[in-house]
């Protein structure tokens, strides 16, 4: 089977950028969550959704996005930018709910996805991150629903915890983007990995 692996990390880590330039040199398939197919929708929830029907939709695509990603692997392998635990961990911190609550109520669909071979997370300072968010804005003329919740520093460094208590759980990669160019990025996960990839 084709290897599968996932970026997880806080909103302006750098896992979109990473991960589309590693799945231009693997080649690999790349997805993301929510994918394309759920943008009609996002911003209707995102801003006017409650908290319930918020954690459904961004579940929904995590599964759509799941079964899309066992039929690329017969062919090729596979790049996911946000996975399960980008909807758990900024739900549960946003919405000041029990992250270990959570994953025992959603086990069994967790259980029942494609799993990743390799989890990396990638990391952010929180002014360099800040930085990115603000530049993404001015960029983008507009404020996401997770750059709000982020620029809120309770919340924020609440979910840096949520991820660097899971990942020390769960074994992943850990790497810091802070001072790293994309390209010494994909080095760090080709040296763990052995993916026979160059930057």
């Amino acid at each position: 089977m084709n290897p599968f692996l996932v970026l997880e990390g806080v909103d302006a880590a750098g896992k979109t950028t990473v991960g589309n330039r590693l799945a231009q040199i693997m080649p690999a398939r790349y997805f993301k969550t929510p994918g394309d197919e759920f943008a009609s929708m996002r911003e209707y929830i995102d801003d006017h959704a409650p908290p319930p029907s918020k954690l459904l939709f961004y579940l929904s695509s995590v599964v759509d996005v799941s079964a899309r990603i066992g039929s690329a692997l017969e062919n090729s392998p596979a790049i996911c930018d946000r996975y399960i635990w980008s909807t758990l961990v900024p739900h549960a911190a946003y919405h000041g709910e029990n992250l270990e609550e959570l994953e025992c109520i959603w086990r069994p669909l967790v259980k029942n996805l494609v799993q990743p071979d390799h989890v990396i997370l990638l990391q952010v300072s929180e002014e360099e991150q800040l930085r990115r968010l603000h530049l993404a804005e001015r960029i983008n003329g507009k404020q996401s629903a997770s750059d709000r919740f982020c620029l809120n520093t309770e919340t924020r460094r609440r979910v840096r915890g949520l991820y660097d208590s899971v990942a020390e759980r769960e074994g992943w990669l850990k790497i810091d983007t802070t001072h790293k160019s994309v390209e010494e990025v994909i080095e760090e996960i080709n040296s763990r990995f052995s993916l026979g990839v160059l930057a």
